[in-house]
């Protein structure tokens, strides 16, 4: 959790309700994180490629594990304590202004990593004992651009992240062993971005229970799989080992938000990593 998966979902939305309190807006309703823009410039690392394998594998081939992976709230601490907030889908295609004026023209697709990124904050609220809100719905989107071609582009990514999760694993099955490890060797060892046009920019909309709206904002100039990934890590383990008295008071199995919170925030914006939170008209 503490790589480009989840450190920008989880920390954004910390950042969204540590403001909102500070001005009295009260808690966090509709909240959506969309990725705006991402260079793989390095390609997608050996253990990301494996571990979407291996849910394909899991998804597609028992049906319990499928209603679990489709569980909006698998990853909290006590799911009979969670509210009953009615359909939160992974995969939906939007209009931008959907979640926020800012957004107007643009379309949005679902997002591959929100299967466990979404999971990963609201177990944060819940382990926060619920200081986002008990209303708190969050969702992840992927900007499909603003061209006539980007609805379609959007409903054919949604289609390919349904089909790989339900379908996947019968297919994968078919493959020779030894192709799809070759398929994939290129992101095996030595990955790396040459050019430096590796980055990512993401950007989370938060409505309050007031009806203040707000944005967070992180971006890296780094392949997000490799370097970006390498700072966030590197900085929460020195959170970790170096900042205990000021952490909060929490074990067991944390999040980034739960964990560090407000001192991580810190050493990655003293890390060169852009992350602001504003208050919008």
């Amino acid at each position: 959790s503490c790589g480009f998966d989840s450190v920008p979902s989880d920390l954004t939305v910390y950042a969204l309700h540590r403001q909102a309190t500070a001005d009295g807006g009260g808690e966090l309703g509709e909240t959506t994180y969309v990725l705006r823009s991402a260079n793989y410039a390095a390609g997608f690392s050996r253990g990301s490629v494996e571990t979407m394998l291996s849910l394909m594998h899991a998804g597609s081939g028992d049906r319990g594990t499928r209603r679990l992976l489709d569980d909006p709230y698998s990853l909290s601490p006590n799911r009979s304590a969670e509210p009953d907030l009615g359909p939160q889908t992974d995969l939906s295609l939007h209009r931008g202004e959907e979640f926020a004026p800012e957004l107007t023209g643009l379309w949005t697709s679902g997002y591959l990593m929100a299967l466990y990124n979404t999971r990963c904050v609201r177990r944060s609220n819940a382990l926060l004992n619920w200081r986002y809100g008990r209303r708190f719905r969050y969702r992840e989107a992927a900007s499909m651009g603003c061209s006539p071609a980007a609805p379609v582009m959007a409903l054919m990514t949604n289609a390919t992240i349904s089909a790989a999760g339900r379908l996947g694993g019968p297919y994968l099955r078919m493959i020779p062993p030894g192709v799809l490890e070759a398929m994939t060797s290129r992101t095996a060892v030595g990955a790396r971005d040459d050019a430096g046009t590796g980055h990512y920019r993401v950007e989370t909309y938060a409505v309050t229970a007031d009806s203040r709206r707000y944005v967070a904002r992180m971006a890296q100039q780094a392949d997000p799989g490799y370097a970006s990934t390498a700072v966030l890590l590197g900085e929460s383990v020195l959170a970790l080992a170096f900042d205990r008295s000021r952490l909060p008071d929490r074990a067991g199995v944390l999040t980034p938000a739960s964990a560090m919170g407000e001192v991580l925030a810190g050493r990655l914006r003293a890390a060169g990593v852009a992350f602001d939170v504003a208050r919008l008209g």
